[in-house]
């Protein structure tokens, strides 16, 4: 309870909780002599013999009656008390009871009037909510009801189309359809500050032509969230210098969709400073022509994780000034297959210092996704870092103790029903092109060192998926797994060959090439899996955790248990156990089962989202699904649910971390994807 009471102390936890407050707006008769409101915001006429309300303020003076100061200050019926505005009750004679610090105002006979809210409901008149609502007076307009004050000429504008009405100062909210709303109207309506309060949901409901006449001011107070909401059609018809206003938090929500009818008129009006804006798959989604017209401080702004969605017809129209222009981060960015199409061209127009000055795993994922036919070991000795070395003839690499690595990269594996990582294809060598005369593959270096612990026992890739089999020919899987590219590093001299497990329970297998591979489990055959069950849809991210997705239900994420056992159930998903000690049974068509376990989605997010909280040390997600950590010293275990509710298409957030009471959790993923957790002390 502790933890529970510093998380909101903090303000990383937020309680959720809400107060249900109906309010009966009555449209009821109007009393003798009730004021007459104008259509459209002129003075209120006063009943005959009532008080005089002037138009721009002042004081409100009934014949007869005190003087009401508009804004405070002393309120004086004749022969009564002065009743100042705070302190103490006040009490005209006969008059009502007023307390100046909640409770009702009840004149006698007269309406409920809350001082902080609800409705004020004269008897036989009208209902007036004190700060905005609908006032509707018989026969008279309908004032939009969200929110803002009501005030006579001077005051604030009332929108005829339906916007807030908003005190002078505030910005005007538009309607939230705008389908029958002209663009001239509009504008000559909403001011470019008036766009801070545009929501996606009216974005939606532009016309294209909406974008001819938007201004950079218009484009810079808008939110980014509402910016994300913008598709192809409407982002075609922006003009140039209206690209000037975003910045590159609003870059970064816009669709991809979007970006892929940029022109270059519109990039080359884009601001260096939004470039830091741009996603991996924003890039992905361009034209190829659009690369090289980026201009030389724009591409320098681009951030190196961007350089990830480069593909193979991008990369061959990029300029030889553009490739010579990026550093070692932007290099060790780029995809394999984004490498495998480049050039003697592209290579000659590299700088070479930044080539060398890679990270271990950037250098070798180059070079083992080079396209062998076109370079020679001879062309490439010049690129080589001067902590590795490789043999002039074979092209055989090399790698100093503790470098990261990378093998050559599988052809891509996505299907119609399965989305897969990146994986190794661990038949190939750790040398250019990832072929080398002489020498184990990666595979059979691993299966050797498999061997160390039983000779009867070899390793098989298939799909990506790694498989542990007896030696007979017909032997099947007995275990599942898939390589952890992330973590693959060359061990400290002297490693032997074998299998150990790290501290969160994964297996790593190291060669006698010194080769260390963590393996991750996993479904043994998502394809077959897929075949059998009509609907279904896996989802396998690099570590490990797989979305399975049936039809008519929100997904379940969880990870697979790498054993493999047998059922007599048809092929399906069963789930079993109450939440926080949930698991679910994945039966294949051949008899085959694997049990699946929740695990957390977006784990590297999810640990990003941990480090804003000061007390959270020694974090680890663990192979079972759990995650174990330290909070102010005190260990504690979260146990994730199997369910997610996804966000909505297109959302674009920063991943956090609620409480919804002292033993549950919520995880945001950037995709708005929400998924809660059980908190075990």
């Amino acid at each position: 309870m502790k933890i529970y009471n510093r998380l909101v102390q903090i303000g990383v936890v937020s309680i959720l909780s809400g107060l249900c407050l109906p309010v009966a707006m009555a449209q009821l008769p109007p009393p003798p002599g009730a004021f007459t409101m104008p259509p459209t915001g002129g003075p209120t006429t006063p009943p005959p013999g009532g008080p005089t309300i002037p138009p721009t303020g002042g004081a409100i003076t009934p014949p007869g009656g005190p003087i009401m100061p508009p804004t405070g200050g002393a309120i004086i019926p004749p022969g009564g008390p002065i009743m100042p505005p705070t302190g103490g009750a006040i009490i005209p004679p006969g008059g009502p009871t007023i307390p100046p610090t909640g409770g009702a105002i009840i004149p006698p006979g007269g309406p409920t009037i809350p001082p902080t809210g609800g409705a004020i409901i004269p008897p036989g008149g009208p209902t007036i909510p004190p700060t905005g609502g609908a006032i509707t007076p018989p026969g008279g307009p309908i004032m939009p009801p969200t929110g803002g004050a009501i005030t006579p000429p001077g005051g604030p504008i009332m929108p005829p189309t339906g916007g807030a009405i908003i005190p002078p100062g505030g910005p005007a909210v538009p309607p939230l359809n705008l389908t029958n709303v002209k663009p001239a109207d509009f504008f000559v309506q909403y001011k470019p500050t008036d766009f801070s309060a545009f929501t996606g949901a009216a974005l939606d409901t532009m016309t294209p032509d909406f974008m001819k006449s938007f201004t950079p001011e218009h484009i810079a107070n808008m939110k980014p969230d509402a910016i994300g909401s913008m598709d192809k059609n409407q982002f075609q018809n922006l003009v140039p210098t209206a690209m000037t206003g975003f910045s590159a938090s609003q870059v970064q929500r816009l669709d991809p969709a979007a970006m892929s009818v940029m022109t270059a008129a519109q990039l080359g009006a884009l601001k260096p400073e939004s470039m830091a804006g741009f996603k991996p798959e924003q890039i992905g989604a361009m034209a190829p022509e659009l690369m090289s017209k980026f201009t030389p401080e724009q591409f320098t702004k681009l951030d190196a994780k961007a350089f990830e969605g480069i593909t193979p017809q991008q990369m061959t129209a990029l300029s030889g000034t553009q490739i010579g222009a990026m550093d070692k981060d932007k290099l060790g960015a780029l995809s394999p297959d984004a490498i495998k199409s480049m050039s003697n061209d592209v290579l000659a127009s590299m700088n070479k210092t930044a080539f060398k000055s890679m990270d271990g795993d950037d250098f070798s994922k180059m070079m083992v996704n080079f396209d062998p036919a076109k370079f020679s070991p001879n062309q490439l000795m010049e690129f080589i870092p001067p902590s590795w070395s490789m043999n002039a003839q074979t092209g055989q690499l090399t790698a100093p103790p503790g470098a990261g690595l990378q093998f050559k990269a599988l052809p891509n594996l996505d299907t119609t029903t399965i989305q897969m990582p990146t994986l190794p294809d661990l038949n190939s060598k750790l040398a250019l092109g990832g072929a080398a005369t002489g020498g184990n593959t990666v595979l059979q270096g691993m299966t050797q060192a498999l061997g160390s612990v039983d000779p009867n026992l070899r390793f098989e890739q298939a799909g990506g998926v790694l498989s542990v089999k007896g030696t007979a020919a017909n032997s099947g899987p007995m275990a599942a797994f898939i390589p952890d590219s992330s973590a693959m590093i060359q061990a400290p001299a002297g490693a032997k060959p074998g299998i150990t497990q790290d501290v969160s329970g994964r297996f790593v297998i190291t060669t006698a090439e010194g080769y260390m591979v963590p393996v991750i489990p996993a479904l043994q055959n998502p394809t077959a899996l897929t075949n059998a069950i009509p609907g279904l849809k896996l989802d396998v991210a690099a570590k490990g955790e797989t979305q399975i997705t049936l039809p008519g239900a929100n997904p379940i994420n969880g990870i697979a248990d790498p054993y493999i056992t047998t059922s007599t159930r048809a092929p399906g998903v069963y789930r079993s156990g109450a939440k926080g000690n949930e698991e679910a049974l994945v039966v294949f068509p051949d008899g085959t089962a694997q049990k699946v376990k929740p695990t957390i989605q977006s784990p590297d997010e999810f640990q990003n989202a941990t480090k804003g909280i000061p007390e959270v040390g020694d974090l680890k997600v663990n192979v079972d699904g759990s995650i174990t950590l330290k909070f102010s010293g005190q260990p504690l275990t979260l146990k994730p649910e199997f369910e997610v509710v996804p966000g909505a298409a297109g959302t674009s957030v920063t991943p956090s971390i609620t409480m919804i009471d002292s033993t549950t959790a919520e995880f945001t993923n950037a995709r708005g994807d929400k998924q809660r957790f059980q908190v075990n002390p």
